[in-house]
């Protein structure tokens, strides 16, 4: 979907909603919160790069979530 361009916040939830996505590429933002459930319903996932803290959801890999910046997290 969009990497690199400075998204800011939470996962918008209408992601869930867009029937014919598969693959969600999030990485390199600056997106923050938690990862939403609706996330373990895409075959490929890329949330490396940004600000997100856990608990982050089982179904998603290592490698999906990448690195996450969380000084910030509470």
């Amino acid at each position: 979907i969009s990497f690199g361009n400075a998204l800011t916040g939470s996962i918008p939830t209408e992601l869930g909603n867009v029937a014919y996505l598969i693959n969600i590429e999030l990485r390199s933002n600056q997106l923050t919160g938690t990862v939403p459930e609706f996330l373990c319903e895409f075959d490929d996932v890329d949330l490396n790069n940004n600000q997100i803290f856990g608990p982050y959801p089982s179904c998603l890999t290592a490698g999906e979530l990448g690195t996450q910046d969380e000084s910030n997290c509470e």
